[in-house]
């Protein structure tokens, strides 16, 4: 049998641990915080093994001394947010390198297709060439009524006319027209000579 404990540990540890319990438990009840002054001597080894997954806030504060080895490894992708400071190294982009002549693209010296002759006397091209320069002086609203008096001139150059002009060689088609749209206006067919 063991008798009371002692105050002072022994001098080195059992290998085994006991089979039974003492009889009675020590005086000292067991501290509830940890000690105040830490220790000097650092532990041989860690008392926790690292996490597997990261913190997701940051310490309070830093470490007075930086490490050895970096704690994060290097990505080929850019990070969304700048760093504070500048790198080094510079990122590696295209160089362009410029031409030293300019490219020079002469003109030919005379056109490769002859333009095409108009034929002012096909019915469809002269309508087309009369109602581009009576156009120009009624407006397309005048002309596109057929009952206005603009509307019935264009009609009577264009079809009924017995002198058919030519509008690539006629000179003077803006007053012949002009005289028809008056003729029109004025009810030329009530009149007493009207030829």
């Amino acid at each position: 049998t063991t008798g009371a404990p002692t105050q002072n540990p022994t001098a080195s540890p059992s290998n085994a641990p006991t089979t039974a319990p003492t009889s009675a438990p020590t005086t000292a009840a067991p501290t509830q915080a940890p000690a105040i002054v830490p220790t000097n001597a650092p532990t041989s080894e860690p008392n926790l093994a690292p996490t597997v997954v990261p913190t997701v806030a940051p310490i309070a504060a830093p470490t007075s001394a930086p490490s050895i080895v970096p704690s994060v490894t290097l990505t080929i992708a850019p990070s969304i947010t700048p760093t504070a400071v500048p790198t080094m190294i510079p990122s590696i982009s295209p160089i362009v390198t410029p031409t030293f002549a300019p490219i020079i693209i002469l003109p030919t010296l005379s056109p490769s297709i002859s333009p095409t002759p108009l034929n002012c006397t096909d019915p469809k091209v002269r309508e087309e060439l009369i109602l581009s320069e009576l156009v120009i002086i009624s407006g397309q609203s005048a002309l596109d009524d057929p009952n206005s008096p603009q509307g019935i001139a264009a009609n009577w150059i264009i079809n009924i006319d017995p002198l058919q002009v030519d509008p690539c060689t006629y000179p003077t088609l803006g007053q012949r027209y002009a005289l028809a749209v008056f003729y029109n206006t004025m009810n030329g067919d009530q009149w007493t000579n009207n030829n």
